[in-house]
């Protein structure tokens, strides 16, 4: 018996690692396998069930990175809606609340997938919504104590926001965030200090880059000027 047909065998059989190891064969055309990224896709999914790193795979393909003509704004906020609702992944709460802010984890994402900044996914009141509590549940799980890339980017999306209430204020249209523009900043300044905090402690700081952090830090001092 080949290992190509004991794989998929299992794969149909059931078994999670063997589905996203099959996943993982069509998305790069590998162990006999040819390419096929909507056969990886279906795998893959069945996979994600068990395995959350297979939804992280998938979320790669929605941005382009394998195939920059697989990208795919549906799939990416399908991911992470599977990882926060059957994983409960507080890291996928505050991306995703982050992406529906119109403000997607980092630029690059948003420049990418420019439609994840409109609607109908832009979605400001579900995204803090998910935002607030990816981060009361991570404070509080001791298991898995908050990192900084929680309020890195929790912080990011609060900023956008502000951001875009101050250009459209200088064009004298009408636009306050829930609250007002005094509780927005007040959300930024208190996620901004507990990011440093975060940081200073060493949570998640693995995982930072310098240049993330040096705008983080940009992004605070500003932050402070404004109050």
């Amino acid at each position: 018996m080949s290992s190509n047909y004991e794989l998929r065998t299992k794969a149909e059989m059931g078994d999670p690692d063997s589905q996203f190891d099959l996943g993982q064969a069509y998305l790069y055309g590998k162990d006999g396998y040819e390419k096929d990224v909507k056969k990886a896709i279906r795998w893959l999914k069945k996979a994600g069930v068990t395995h959350p790193a297979a939804y992280y795979v998938m979320i790669g393909i929605g941005l382009g990175a394998i195939d920059k003509g697989n990208k795919d704004a549906n799939l990416v906020i399908e991911c992470f809606r599977n990882l926060v609702g059957i994983h409960k992944s507080t890291t996928a709460m505050v991306l995703l609340g982050a992406t529906l802010c119109g403000d997607p984890q980092n630029r690059h994402i948003r420049d990418i997938l420019p439609e994840l900044a409109n609607p109908p996914y832009y979605n400001p009141k579900e995204g803090f919504q998910l935002i607030e509590e990816g981060i009361r549940l991570a404070e509080s799980a001791a298991e898995n104590p908050l990192g900084f890339k929680h309020y890195d980017d929790a912080f990011k999306a609060y900023h956008f926001q502000t951001c875009k209430v101050h250009n459209k204020q200088k064009r004298g249209e009408p636009y306050l965030p829930e609250g007002g523009i005094d509780n927005a900043l007040a959300k930024e300044f208190e996620c901004a200090k507990k990011a440093l905090a975060a940081l200073k402690a060493g949570k998640g700081a693995d995982n930072v880059r310098e240049k993330d952090v040096g705008q983080l830090i940009a992004l605070y001092e500003d932050m402070v000027r404004k109050m």
